[in-house]
């Protein structure tokens, strides 16, 4: 199994998305990450995607794929700009490769309980970001490694953004019914 580390050690106020740091709501907060292409000549050369710390993780396609973690994307963009017939165009929100990790049970008592990390699934490849103070990323062969790795015999779920926006759309579907039935006299 391949996993390579980026330890991002930013403060609390560049590292603003992080569950102790989050103050937007649980619906803005379990959203699909922004993503983003790289054109090269028109052709589509590479995804990324803004990870909660605001830095921005790559995935090159091709034969000899590769990954990346910048930043931002802002350095990124500077980076493309000296590069001729590049292009970086904004893909969709895509909530069906953007997974969390709910922890049911902390077992080792360092993550905590909850959502306690995000990722998102490339083509060949999956990123994870802990939502924690330090924010470490890690890359992955696939989702399933991830949940192999950090899974701890069932005690952490992989969930996907689109599974948890469906419940909450249910949600507010269901508290808008109550709502509107009529109270016994």
């Amino acid at each position: 199994m391949y996993v390579t580390p980026y330890i991002y050690r930013g403060d609390s106020s560049v590292n603003r998305r992080s569950v102790s740091g989050w103050s937007a709501s649980l619906s803005e907060r379990l959203q699909a990450l922004e993503h983003f292409y790289v054109t090269c000549k028109g052709r589509r050369a590479a995804e990324g995607v803004i990870l909660p710390s605001g830095a921005f993780a790559m995935h090159w396609f091709g034969e000899l794929s590769s990954h990346g973690t910048y930043p931002s994307l802002d350095v990124f963009r500077r980076i493309q700009a000296q590069m001729s017939g590049r292009e970086i165009v904004r893909g969709d929100r895509t909530p069906e490769r953007t997974f969390y990790l709910q922890r049911n049970e902390d077992w080792n008592g360092i993550s905590g309980t909850g959502l306690v990390a995000v990722g998102f699934e490339f083509e060949q490849m999956a990123v994870l970001q802990w939502l924690s103070k330090n924010g470490s990323t890690f890359w992955y062969d696939s989702v399933a490694a991830v949940e192999h790795v950090h899974g701890h015999g069932g005690r952490t779920l992989v969930v996907r953004a689109k599974d948890i926006s469906a419940k909450s759309e249910s949600a507010k579907d269901a508290s808008a019914e109550l709502a509107m039935e009529p109270t016994a006299k």
